[in-house]
């Protein structure tokens, strides 16, 4: 977005203070894509509209085409604005309380308070941008709810900064210098809350472009004050330097999620969302303890957190603690009704549980919600085998299979079940239908890397050696010691040898025919 704003702006530059009107077709281009990538790119209209006032009140001439132009950048960003509003269907966006406090206070004079509290935050970023967080939401910025609270202050703070700056501006001469206030105050309006509410309290992004109208207001006062002090690009640099410095040292914390959420949280210790996405992180390296443990953390901030909520039970899960996760669960439900993944491993809690027919009806409303969850369809599966109805088990299983055709875990009971129930055509037929990808994949210690079909791919010694495991369970040695022996053919393998000798064994051969013929 600032890329394209930028670009806009030094397209419009060309035709500034032309005396003749001319349509200025790249710069319309830039700001549409501007637009695109985010709404804050609707600012490039007033701001050039500000220039071309301040060009036209610079040089004391008045053209006709400044104002022609004025004209059609105020109708453009009506146009764009208008555009913008039909694709979210005339409607404002909806947020929570937990994405922006400050706009639920229902005090207008606290209110605003909390908002000139969060704008100087965002005027703290810009000149000093150290203790960054990707997520200032969720209890990060608390707004202010009582007069007692000395955060108060901020509102004759705001006060006394926008009336030193207007007082600077109106006594400069500088018209590059109001040019980057112009940008830098522009650009920030949409995120200031004062024409539409907005769902973020601090976002960093919303600062890429209120921070070049900053470097050029600090490029102007370095120019000027090395007029007088002649250390000035000692002092520059080192500046430059700090820079560097701290931006290498972010780009670093956003390598990895886990370095994002651990610096996030030096920074916000109290916002439930970066514990619940540091949770993930830990728990998808096998780390459950520490997963656990900011699960809880974000559940003590937040205990409506219904997502976390949902993790957390499923650690306790894991771990035995069938009874704690039903209670989490049940209480991500009463805030969510409609959460269909909470009713899916409600089920698997109570069907661990033994409370199988509690199970069977939450796995049905999670159904509801979502008919077509291939997990879901699979742990029912699982339930109607532990109940001990095998065949509702199997449609169960086929239907998780077909929704997802990469389920390995509803294919690998479909194949066990089939082989266990003795129906071996059927799990020829079932294998034959199997994507490549899974081919292969779960072993020997497997029932289902045998099922394979060696259409698939016949130089492959895998799937021959995995249709040898098949048939030798079902007894049919003489398949299982021609496709054994395919295998080795095309690749020798150890354990087939070893399986190919156990074969032969059983076919009345003995230990020395089975060496010669290998």
């Amino acid at each position: 977005m600032s890329t394209f704003s930028l670009l806009a702006l030094i397209s419009q530059r060309h035709v500034r203070g032309d005396p003749v009107w001319r349509p200025n077709r790249p710069f319309f281009l830039m700001v549409v894509m501007a637009v695109l990538s985010k709404e804050q790119g609707i600012t490039v209209f007033p701001i050039c509209i500000f220039l071309e006032v301040l060009y036209c009140l610079h040089t004391s001439r008045k053209y006709t085409a400044a104002a022609l132009r004025c004209s059609m950048l105020f109708f453009s960003a009506l146009v764009l604005v208008f555009f913008r509003v039909y694709i979210n269907n005339f409607t404002t966006p909806k947020f929570t309380e937990l994405d922006n406090p400050a706009a639920f206070v229902k005090d207008p004079l606290l209110r605003i308070a909390s908002y000139s509290c969060v704008w100087l935050i965002n005027l703290r970023l810009l000149l000093l941008p150290y203790s960054l967080c990707f997520d200032y939401s969720m209890g990060c910025i608390p707004p202010i709810t009582a007069w007692s609270d000395y955060r108060v202050l901020c509102l004759p703070a705001v006060a006394f900064v926008l009336i030193a700056i207007i007082y600077i501006l109106y006594n400069t001469n500088n018209r590059l210098f109001i040019f980057g206030a112009a940008i830098g105050g522009i650009s920030f309006l949409p995120a200031s809350n004062l024409l539409i509410t907005v769902g973020f309290t601090v976002a960093e992004r919303v600062l890429y472009l209120p921070s070049v109208g900053l470097c050029i207001m600090v490029a102007v006062i370095y120019v000027r004050a090395s007029r007088y002090y002649h250390n000035m690009d000692k002092i520059g640099l080192a500046v430059l330097v700090i820079a560097m410095k701290l931006t290498y040292q972010r780009s670093e914390e956003w390598r990895t999620e886990l370095d994002l959420y651990a610096s996030g949280l030096r920074v916000c210790p109290e916002n439930a969302k970066i514990h619940y996405n540091l949770g993930k992180v830990l728990s998808k390296t096998g780390n459950l303890d520490a997963a656990e443990h900011n699960y809880w953390n974000a559940v003590r901030l937040n205990p409506n957190y219904e997502h976390a909520l949902n993790n957390l039970a499923n650690i306790l899960e894991s771990k035995g603690r069938s009874a704690e996760a039903e209670h989490l669960l049940r209480q991500a439900l009463r805030k969510r009704p409609m959460f269909a993944v909470a009713w899916m491993n409600l089920g698997i809690t109570l069907m661990n549980q033994g409370k199988y027919q509690e199970s069977l009806e939450a796995y049905r409303k999670s159904l509801q919600l979502r008919p077509n969850d291939a997990d879901c369809i699979f742990n029912l599966g699982n339930l109607y085998q532990r109940i001990g109805q095998p065949l509702s088990a199997l449609e169960a299983w086929r239907n998780s299979t077909r929704l997802d055709s990469s389920h390995v875990q509803a294919v690998t009971n479909l194949l066990v079940l089939l082989d266990e129930l003795g129906r071996c055509d059927d799990v020829l037929e079932a294998a034959k239908t199997l994507p490549e990808a899974m081919l292969g994949e779960r072993g020997y210690n497997s029932i289902s890397s045998g099922h394979m079909s060696r259409e698939k791919c016949p130089s492959n010694a895998m799937y021959h050696a995995n249709l040898g495991v098949l048939y030798q369970r079902w007894a049919r040695y003489e398949l299982a010691e021609y496709y054994y022996r395919k295998a080795l053919s095309l690749e020798r393998n150890e354990r087939v040898e070893f399986y190919l000798k156990e074969v032969y064994k059983k076919l009345n051969g003995t230990s020395e025919n089975a060496k010669r013929r290998l």
